[in-house]
């Protein structure tokens, strides 16, 4: 191994973090202007919303429903392009925007994943 590699590894797996931090934060933010409306704080969906739609409460919940096994390709496509009444973001936001968005989107979805594991206790503040 060169040492301009190794060199190369080092830089990457320490900046590579923060980077994404930074693009974690911009797909929060992204996510509570124009995703939270229809699907909620923690992506179950807002039912208020659903029956306002008269969609299915299940189609606003991107956390257990159908999103959560889609590849990280289809969402950004459907969030790029729309799907059936939600709108395309493609005009709004760049594609590595998009893509922060999915980043975000998956880390609701381990969160909820980690909630359910066993053994896992729910935290009560005195």
């Amino acid at each position: 191994m060169k040492p301009p590699f190794l060199a190369f590894l080092i830089i990457g797996f320490t900046v590579s973090p923060l980077l994404w931090a930074q693009d974690l934060d911009a797909g929060k933010k992204i996510y509570q202007v124009s995703c939270m409306a229809c699907h909620g704080k923690t992506g179950t969906g807002d039912k208020r919303m659903a029956k306002i739609l008269t969609v299915d409460p299940v189609l606003l919940d991107i956390i257990h429903g159908l999103a959560s096994q889609k590849p990280d390709s289809e969402l950004l496509s459907i969030v790029s392009g729309g799907l059936t009444m939600m709108p395309a973001f493609n005009k709004l936001y760049t594609p590595d925007q998009v893509q922060s968005v999915v980043y975000y989107l998956r880390t609701l979805q381990l969160d909820a994943q980690t909630k359910k594991l066993p053994g896992k206790k729910k935290r009560v503040n005195p």
